[in-house]
């Protein structure tokens, strides 16, 4: 609740005669001072590019937004926007120096009302979304929001919004007794988003980039990593879908020899290979503990590759020389090195007579 203190009323200017035509009430709030106007000003040409999160997105019960100074007039008027608090898509509409442009988000949200909570509570996770209607992650780290941003920086390309008890400066979140229960809401509508996007844009939006966030925003952070390590996401070859920690990368160019309709291949749980080869993906992989090939998988796995063309077989003739050249073991003679030489003479070839 906002209250505001009237000292005394004024004479309306002609902006506000023309408001009051139109509204009941208008507040008139001056700035502190210079510094504080030009401030304000630089947030708002921020807030006018298109790269910009619009402040209307998590308002759900406001239609328009304009903001009216002299040098850079802009409005804000919401086109599209699901049930409050519901899952859906959002569109919105920014007019500024005579341009406009849409916004389209996605939000997977929840709201409801805590025992003794004076008000109601609610999370959501936001996502841009393609010129194709395809949510994508952000193309920068987003700080945590409670409505509206916050200083608690989170390592995360994806908007998350929990009502967290905010201190008077609204800038950083305080200590409440309903932390729990909105982490606890937060970590099942990332669950339910994790669910229903591609496993890709998944990577990229929540896998920290760094680990020097601390406080709520390390707590966040700590339950969407236990979430994205429990949930079987993680598209492989043959269909099925696993978890991180049971998901195998691979070095990028054995999948692009691979025959992912191998019968053979559908059991050993790897990685498929458009995710294995987005690097930021693979990264994300990385980070969150996922296993990788042993050398010895390598020219074992390269007996299921593509070979009914020489374009196909030449691929896997030189994938087969930068897996000797990366990991044949150094010392000849042993029995290692005789395991892997055997496996190797086993890559088919389509020009021989027996396709090896």
């Amino acid at each position: 609740t906002l209250t505001f203190r009237i000292p005394h009323p004024v004479e309306p200017t002609l902006e506000i005669r023309s408001l009051l035509a139109k509204f009941q009430t208008v507040i008139r709030l001056p700035f502190r001072d210079a510094v504080a106007r030009d401030k304000a000003v630089r947030w708002m040409n921020q807030w006018s590019t298109s790269k910009c999160i619009p402040p209307l997105l998590l308002c759900q019960h406001l239609a328009e937004l304009s903001l009216g100074f002299e040098e850079t007039p802009i409005r804000w008027c919401t086109r599209q926007r699901p049930k409050p608090f519901t899952d859906g898509d959002t569109v919105i509409e920014a007019v500024h120096d005579g341009k406009s442009h849409c916004s389209a988000f996605r939000s997977w949200a929840h709201s409801w009302h805590s025992e003794g909570a004076v008000k109601q509570h609610s999370v959501a996770v936001t996502l841009p979304l393609t010129p194709r209607g395809e949510p994508e992650a952000f193309a920068e780290a987003i700080p945590l929001h409670v409505f509206f941003p916050t200083y608690e920086r989170l390592s995360l390309y994806a908007l998350v919004h929990a009502s967290f008890e905010l201190k008077t400066s609204r800038d950083h979140v305080r200590d409440s007794e309903y932390d729990q229960s909105v982490l606890d809401e937060l970590g099942a509508v990332v669950e339910r988003l994790i669910r229903r996007v591609p496993a890709q844009v998944t990577l990229r939006a929540f896998v920290p980039h760094d680990s020097t966030s601390d406080g709520v925003a390390r707590r966040i952070q700590e339950r969407i990593i236990h979430i994205l390590t429990r949930v079987a996401f993680i598209p492989c070859i043959g269909g099925e879908t696993q978890t991180v920690k049971l998901a195998r990368r691979y070095e990028p160019y054995l999948g692009a020899a691979l025959d992912v309709s191998a019968a053979e291949l559908a059991h050993e749980s790897l990685v498929e290979p458009g995710l294995v080869a987005d690097a930021p993906s693979r990264a994300a992989l990385k980070e969150l503990g996922g296993p990788e090939l042993t050398g010895a998988d390598y020219p074992r796995l390269l007996r299921f590759c593509r070979n009914g063309t020489y374009v196909e077989c030449k691929v896997a003739f030189e994938t087969l020389a930068r897996v000797v050249g990366q990991f044949a073991p150094k010392h000849q003679h042993t029995d290692d090195w005789k395991v892997f030489r055997d496996a190797c003479r086993l890559v088919p070839c389509w020009w021989t007579s027996t396709a090896r």
